[in-house]
């Protein structure tokens, strides 16, 4: 875990807590505060597949690893710099081989206290747009073409997220039953996919500053359900290992709706 004391001017804060795991900065609170809930360096495939992180040298606040992407490996290193207002977070990518990618870079999550809050967005182009985050769900992008993010986190906080190396854009991640809404690289509307070449490190940081201001956040009442909730199964690919005792257990409790068999029309059925 990281402690450290955030300083305005003379004048120092409690300070912040968060826990580097390698590939990004998890639970980064203020006292009561949850101000993200997390920042990390993801690789995904043309089929969206997630490649988890090998890491193979880890120090307090910096590590190197690899993703070991079906076309080849891919070598990353990350390293978080302590501000004294924040925290900024680096990462560099390279692959040895020509690798497919829907995205790898850095996806940055906000807790859903932020529902309704006012935000302040600084375009790539350097225009200014004053929204707030979206009370119920966003079907479409609430934000794009991010290069900074602005908003009260808690009450007499302000929060300053700036985003190098890419463009980048935020959707609202309950429409995938997760609480939180997630800034990410490359744009959706960006042909995909496309590739990571030898010699072209991927290079990209996010930037968090914070300072006291006199805001305070809007209290919101969660929105209520106006329809019927849709039926939910699980997904489950050909060939899987059937579920242990634990897992059929837990499968009870779940409750799904349906199963959905995926398959690959270009695997073999005996596989």
């Amino acid at each position: 875990p990281i402690d450290h004391s955030l300083s305005w001017g003379k004048r120092h804060a409690s300070p912040f807590r968060a826990s580097f795991d390698g590939v990004g900065l998890r639970g980064w609170n203020l006292g009561e505060a949850n101000l993200v809930k997390s920042v990390e360096l993801v690789a995904r495939d043309e089929s969206w597949g997630t490649y988890p992180p090998s890491i193979q040298h880890a120090e307090t606040l910096s590590a190197t690893g690899s993703f070991g992407f079906r076309q080849g490996s891919v070598r990353w290193q990350t390293e978080v710099t302590l501000l004294d207002e924040g925290w900024k977070l680096a990462c560099k990518v390279e692959a040895a081989t020509p690798v497919d990618t829907n995205r790898t870079g850095l996806v940055l999550l906000h807790a859903l206290d932020c529902i309704d809050q006012d935000l302040r967005v600084e375009h790539v182009d350097g225009s200014v747009s004053q929204m707030r985050f979206p009370r119920l769900i966003a079907p479409t992008q609430p934000a794009m073409d991010i290069r900074s993010l602005s908003y009260a986190p808690a009450d007499g906080l302000w929060l300053e997220l700036r985003f190098e190396g890419d463009t980048f854009e935020m959707e609202d991640q309950r429409n995938w039953l997760d609480a939180s809404f997630k800034t990410y690289c490359r744009p959706h509307a960006m042909p995909k996919p496309y590739e990571l070449v030898p010699g072209k490190p991927v290079e990209q940081s996010i930037t968090a500053r914070l300072e006291q201001r006199p805001v305070q956040v809007r209290i919101v009442e969660p929105p209520v359900a106006s329809a019927r909730v849709p039926a939910v199964g699980l997904g489950v690919p050909l060939g899987s290992p059937l579920p242990t005792d634990a897992e059929r257990n837990m499968l009870r409790q779940l409750a799904p709706a349906f199963f959905l068999i995926e398959h690959l029309l270009g695997d073999s059925l005996d596989s």
